[in-house]
């Protein structure tokens, strides 16, 4: 599936804002992907639906049926809309529009950023609960990674299981 801006994500998450996709041009599991990575982005998108008409929305919830015809979507329009559903099946191009809030805020950067902060003495602890050493909240930078990379593993096998599932189904 290809994303229509250039958004510096990498092939593995190539939505990010700018992104648009027209579902009626890509096969089923890629429409399937395009819905699952509007679910996780945390920013707005505009539906195009077949009638022709735009719903700019935050994606909150989908409900996937045993086909696309069964799927919908549960949205909350912009500007603290209505909350509506909407079938897959009526919506014809998927645009990531509104900022993603969550891009960039891994548990690994915030951990870098406060330790940084606290290195330079521009956060300083407040009470006895507070105190944090430097030394070990640096420790657990590596260990951010490693469970990353760990959470990846596990997709991998997901999806290797996934195949052979699909496999077996024929």
């Amino acid at each position: 599936m290809t994303a229509t801006a250039d958004n510096g994500h990498s092939a593995a998450h190539p939505f990010a804002q700018g992104a648009a996709i027209d579902l009626a041009a890509v096969p089923e599991s890629e429409r399937k992907r395009a819905f699952d990575e509007a679910f996780e982005y945390r920013g707005d998108i505009t539906l195009t639906l077949t009638d022709g008409s735009r719903v700019e929305c935050y994606l909150f919830d989908r409900r996937i049926g045993a086909t696309l015809a069964d799927s919908f979507v549960r949205v909350m329009e912009s500007g603290g809309g209505e909350k509506r559903s909407i079938p897959y099946k009526q919506i014809a191009r998927l645009e990531f529009t509104g900022k993603d809030t969550a891009a960039g805020k891994t548990w690994e950067n915030w951990v870098r950023r406060y330790v940084e902060k606290r290195l330079a003495g521009v956060i300083r602890p407040t009470g006895p609960d507070c105190e944090m050493d430097c030394e070990k909240a640096e420790q657990l930078v590596p260990v951010a990674g490693a469970i990353r990379d760990h959470n990846a593993k596990i997709e991998a096998v997901l999806d290797a299981l996934k195949s052979i599932e699909r496999r077996l189904e024929v």
